[in-house]
């Protein structure tokens, strides 16, 4: 029984290794994907200035080149205008705060059902786009797909011009200093427009594609097969991670460090279980899981918060599920305690500035307080190490210390209250203030209640332990 569970355990620990693994590589696509879209930025700026000479070649190729086969050129037409444009529209021009986007009298209206439908039209769209179009007895009801699915996105089209009809209108009428050319205005309309041409293009040349050898299609068709199978294994062992059995194993392969860490900080070992505990029960999921570490990457990129991207992306990450900017202020806490200064400014931390208020100076720190770094940090570091799980367990632990610290200096001693711990955890620093009889939040009970379930586990396996080594 015991060589089985240690072949488990090891099982186990080495696909926790690889699944962490991939979440470094997501987190560096996302720092990836922000870098495009600052590049795909700088392009559409640029590619104002060409939208007039691209609508009239579609219009050309529309009139005289109906049945002619479309040229790479063309092709990357549409993946521009039909793609990337209203992908960055949707995603970027719509969700912040980027002031080209307005004008004197108004700004550009966002809506989430318009958006939602966008997405739809869209995935739709080029879903059936990359579809070989191969012949056969569903050749008919292929085609009439495919000419269904450019109407919607003509209908689509339509209403998002009548949505933003008001910005349009005013980007025309509006003068000033300020105010664009006669060109650029013409061009701004033509992101709407252009699109129309293609879907004209895509009706009238009806999908006729080149198609891949039988060979090579065996050869593609295994290698998405296999992406296929990973991913799908990939997304049920997130999902097996949520039940109990998967929430213990991740516990076992991370119990080193809860222990290192919680004996560093002086800090409850359970507690930190019963927050990871809680996490992966109630917080975390497969999609969470991918979404959030993206955001990690767009955070760390904007490390001046030029972008506002710095407080948009600083969602919780990891096992602890810890903010990045939590991360900063923790760093920040410790270090201005220790060196005894009530402020530090750093154009890296614009996100995560705190000052050491009265309640925040901690008694004797200068010879007491433990730090993680004497000075400040790299965004970009800092993302690094809360993808790294251990790293990810030590801010946890440290965070939780300096509650501890906090509320010691006050004199209340809080650590023997692991949901008053928990809560503090969930709320952050600004509204930790130290006062007699605290209450905690619906988190905090939660994790009290994982913490309770730990607590007898660990008393039993104690209790177990200690028999095995009394004579018999």
């Amino acid at each position: 029984m015991g060589i089985a569970q240690k072949k488990v355990g090891i099982m186990s620990n080495f696909i926790f290794f690889i699944n962490d693994s991939l979440q470094v590589v997501i987190f560096l696509f996302g720092y990836g994907i922000s870098l495009i879209g600052l590049g795909i930025g700088l392009s559409f700026a640029i590619l104002r200035y060409f939208n007039l000479i691209v609508m009239l070649y579609l219009l050309y190729i529309l009139i005289f080149k109906r049945n002619k086969k479309p040229v790479l050129y063309e092709n990357l037409i549409e993946v521009i205008y039909c793609l990337l444009a209203p992908a960055v529209y949707l995603s970027i021009v719509l969700n912040t705060g980027i002031r080209y986007f307005s004008s004197g009298d108004t700004v550009l209206e966002n809506s989430i059902f318009h958006n939602i439908l966008a997405w739809i039209a869209i995935s739709i769209y080029w879903i059936i786009r990359i579809i070989p179009n191969r012949k056969n007895k569903y050749t008919n009801v292929f085609t009439f797909l495919s000419k269904l699915s450019v109407y919607f996105c003509f209908l689509v089209l339509s209403l998002f011009i009548w949505k933003d009809y008001s910005f349009l209108l005013s980007r025309f009428t509006e003068s000033g200093q300020n105010s664009s050319s006669i060109y650029s205005k013409i061009s701004d309309f033509l992101f709407y427009i252009i699109p129309y041409f293609i879907g004209l293009r895509r009706l009238v040349q009806n999908q006729k594609e080149d198609y891949l050898e039988k060979k090579e299609s065996f050869v593609f068709f295994k290698r998405v097969q296999f992406i296929s199978f990973f991913l799908v294994g990939l997304l049920l062992f997130n999902l097996f991670q949520k039940t109990d059995i998967g929430i213990r194993l991740r516990l076992k392969s991370l119990d080193a460090d809860i222990t290192n860490y919680s004996q560093e900080y002086k800090v409850d070992r359970t507690l930190i279980k019963a927050i990871i505990y809680t996490n992966y029960k109630h917080y975390l999921n497969p999609v969470k899981l991918l979404a959030e570490y993206v955001a990690l990457g767009l955070w760390a990129l904007d490390d001046y918060n030029h972008l506002g991207w710095a407080k948009k992306f600083s969602v919780s990450v990891g096992v602890t599920q810890i903010q990045p900017t939590t991360a900063q202020k923790a760093i920040l806490l410790g270090m201005l305690n220790y060196i005894n200064h009530s402020y530090y400014f750093s154009k890296q931390y614009r996100a995560a500035i705190v000052e050491l208020t009265p309640e925040w100076k901690i008694k004797d720190a200068t010879l007491k307080i433990k730090t993680m770094h004497l000075d400040t940090i790299s965004p970009f570091q800092i993302a690094l190490e809360l993808v790294d799980p251990s790293n990810n367990i030590q801010y946890c632990a440290y965070t939780l210390y300096l509650f501890q610290s906090q509320w010691n200096s006050a004199n209340y001693d809080i650590s023997e209250k692991p949901e008053i711990l928990a809560s503090l955890y969930q709320i952050g620093f600004n509204k930790s203030i130290p006062k007699p009889n605290p209450v905690s939040n619906e988190y905090g009970k939660m994790v009290k209640e994982a913490y309770d379930r730990l607590k007898i586990e660990e008393m039993r396996e104690d209790k177990e332990a200690l028999n095995l080594m009394l004579p018999r």
